[in-house]
């Protein structure tokens, strides 16, 4: 039995710690609304992971994921909400989250388009 971690256990794992972190940074149902409008994606893991770790994970050591959404009117453009990171090794259970800094005013910008859908 392998200790590496399949894409699809490292989804699974995702799936679950992303859904309670977003309950952890927004009760009011606004972040878990905002995410539904986002695609989930794998990416080469980027250095932006470097400081947190004390060291640079590679594409070998980790998965890396991003919830983005592209811009409507420059398909080149997207924003992104939150990138994760999983070790590929099953015996590490941490999934680590670098959320967007505008992450307030994204949330804001979702009540504002609700209030006028209303």
């Amino acid at each position: 039995m392998s200790n590496t971690r399949t894409e699809t256990e490292a989804i699974q794992l995702v799936t679950k710690a992303l859904q309670e972190e977003i309950s952890q940074k927004d009760d009011s149902g606004k972040l878990a609304d905002l995410a539904k409008e986002y695609f989930a994606a794998f990416r080469h893991v980027g250095d932006r992971w470097e400081d947190l770790l004390n060291g640079k994970p590679n594409d070998e050591t980790h998965y890396e994921f991003q919830l983005f959404k592209r811009n409507n009117e420059n398909k080149f453009l997207a924003t992104f909400l939150v990138y994760i990171l999983v070790d590929k090794d099953k015996s590490n259970k941490e999934v680590l989250f670098n959320w967007n800094p505008n992450l307030s005013e994204l949330i804001d910008a979702k009540k504002e388009e609700n209030k006028d859908g209303e």
